[in-house]
């Protein structure tokens, strides 16, 4: 279970951060 967990959370940081990359990405002419 708890290696179900770790999977889970892992899947679940990597859709976090794959979305704020493509969040970045598309505002990145503002930022600059």
């Amino acid at each position: 279970m708890k290696i179900f967990q770790n999977e889970l959370t892992t899947l679940i940081y990597g859709e976090a951060i794959k979305a704020l990359n493509e969040y970045i990405d598309d505002n990145s002419v503002h930022l600059i």
